[in-house]
């Protein structure tokens, strides 16, 4: 199944701007925009006559987490190369987030800066559920658009749905404790991607753009 296809099925068609009848906004070649500030990637073109389905392997997730603090400017979104591993028997799964520099514009490793977050055989519940948490994240500056600066987070912590080779979703409540205190909540889409993948931030901030589909603001609210 097409991926924006799935994302729309999972958020009640919100996600990738769905219009009359409940098609996409996004054109095939999911540009929504003229004016990014990033790669806007070619996601939905078939490639040597196969189906649009088929595509690169999605072996990576796009993690990309926004708080109303952000005040609706998806530029200052938290970012993540994540890899997402579910545990033998599927009763578990291992979850491991890669900052990624606030200038970059792929979804790869080598793009991210500081120390991953790692969380190690999150249990898994009925539909996916899980929550997981962490004492302490600490991300340096070049990969905090939100403010620039080297930032803590006591805790940092998760909870959402699981699903396996398709998008979802987590909420994430957190607390900023340097270099100043404040209440920090959000909601954080994983999304499967090729690694080396591109996206791009309308230069409003109000679209983010990746291989497949895009994401507005009104996207970042985990279905209930």
């Amino acid at each position: 199944m097409h991926f924006r296809t799935i994302f729309a099925a999972l958020l009640g068609c919100g996600a990738f701007a769905c219009g009359a009848g409940g098609t996409s906004y996004s054109s095939s070649s999911g540009a929504v925009s003229s004016e990014m500030d990033g790669a806007v990637p070619d996601g939905d073109a078939p490639r040597d006559g196969a189906p649009s389905d088929a595509g690169p392997k999605k072996d990576v997730h796009f993690a990309v987490c926004y708080s109303d603090l952000m005040a609706g400017n998806l530029v200052k979104t938290l970012r993540f190369a994540a890899q997402v591993a579910p545990q033998v028997g599927a009763g578990s799964v291992s979850i491991t987030l890669y900052p990624l520099a606030k200038d970059g514009r792929t979804v790869s490793q080598a793009s991210s800066l500081g120390p991953p977050l790692v969380f190690s055989n999150v249990s898994l519940g009925a539909n996916g559920a899980f929550s997981t948490s962490l004492a302490t994240v600490d991300i340096p500056g070049g990969a905090n658009p939100f403010s620039g600066s080297d930032v803590t987070f006591s805790p940092f912590a998760l909870a959402g749905n699981y699903k396996a080779d398709a998008p979802f979703c987590a909420g994430l409540v957190s607390k900023i404790t340097k270099p100043i205190t404040n209440d920090f909540s959000g909601t954080c889409l994983f999304v499967p991607q090729g690694t080396g993948d591109g996206f791009g931030i309308s230069v409003s901030g109000d679209v983010l753009t990746l291989a497949g589909g895009s994401l507005r603001v009104s996207d970042f609210a985990c279905p209930k």
